[in-house]
């Protein structure tokens, strides 16, 4: 069997850490930092739960802390200080922005798509920048930053496919004195008209933002691939790559090819098309993080981390990660 190409040895290497691993008595946290250190992994992201099942005992926040979450305890600072013993590692903490407990309280909270489906889960535009969630979120990021003193914060799950609820349509008549979501002549909204995506891009922006100042730390963005145009934004989702990157943000793209029915292969093209679009120094606060999830082969990830095409690479989860997978890291190092 032919071996995958040795491409380009990844800028930086990072591994994603999940709520499912940070809240498992099954981890043996001394063992990760010891594959961590033999792989010569640069940064983890550690997930500290959602702003409405918050991963850490944040002061005042009972009603909304994690399952398992106790007074007096703190899973996540013991986990955090056993990954950065005797180590120089970068760390982020992972904030997702999925409040359904919030979410659920408040109607003009609940994302709509375009064609009038609910967005399980998801917070409107209205929420996030207007309401409690917004609020939440940057709560939750500052109270992180001060409990932790982590590198970076992780923004995840900031998507706006499903702004586009009535609440919705009436903060985009305030924010851009239009009429209303523009329309086809069967009353559709056009999801790819130009001052449409500048608004989503404005409500993701907001967030980053106020996260940003909230935690007075660097802000990394979880953000959408474009595997039809490699290296092009995903303005449905408000994900505009260069207004992200202007707020000082980093840059995560995810390159879940399993997920979106894509060869490994298609990493490369992306990465091409970045590095095509964007200047050295942006392209150093761009990562591309191949995700576990769906069918993906041993051969198919060490594929993928090696086409990169010289960016900074992750992989995630922890909890899909198995012996061949670090052993795989490990050779990216050599």
């Amino acid at each position: 069997m032919q071996q995958p190409s040795r491409g380009v040895k990844p800028a930086s290497l990072t591994v994603g850490i999940g709520y499912e691993s940070v809240s498992s008595d099954e981890v043996d946290w001394p063992e990760i930092r010891e594959r961590l250190d033999r792989a010569g992994v640069d940064a983890v992201n550690v997930s500290v739960g959602r702003a409405d099942f918050i991963g850490f005992p944040a002061e005042g926040e009972q009603e909304y802390w994690a399952s398992g979450v106790e007074q007096g305890q703190d899973r996540v600072g013991e986990i955090l200080r056993t990954l950065q013993e005797s180590s120089d590692r970068r760390v982020g903490l992972t904030v997702d922005v999925l409040a359904p407990r919030i979410v659920e309280q408040d109607d003009d909270y609940k994302a709509v798509f375009a064609d009038g489906k609910p967005a399980e889960d998801f917070p409107s535009a209205v929420a996030l920048h207007r309401g409690e969630v917004g609020n939440r979120v940057v709560e939750m990021c500052g109270a992180a930053a001060t409990r932790y003193s982590p590198d970076y914060i992780v923004l995840t799950e900031l998507i706006g496919d499903a702004f586009f609820s009535e609440a919705d349509e009436q903060l985009y008549r305030d924010m851009t004195g239009r009429d209303g979501f523009p329309r086809d002549a069967e009353g559709n909204i056009q999801i790819a008209d130009g001052t449409l995506n500048d608004w989503q891009s404005d409500i993701i922006v907001g967030v980053i933002e106020r996260c940003r100042d909230a935690a007075d730390l660097q802000v990394e963005m979880d953000a959408r691939v474009n595997f039809d145009e490699p290296g092009s934004n995903r303005f449905e989702s408000g994900h505009r790559y260069e207004d992200i990157l202007a707020t000082g943000a980093d840059l995560s793209l995810w390159a879940y090819t399993a997920l979106a029915d894509q060869s490994p292969d298609a990493i490369r093209d992306v990465a091409k098309g970045l590095n095509e679009r964007f200047s050295p120094e942006e392209l150093q606060r761009i990562t591309i993080a191949v995700g576990l999830w769906g069918d993906l082969s041993n051969r198919e990830v060490e594929t993928s981390l090696r086409s990169g095409e010289g960016l900074s690479m992750a992989l995630t989860p922890l909890s899909k990660m198995s012996k061949r997978h670090w052993e795989i890291l490990e050779e990216l190092n050599q």
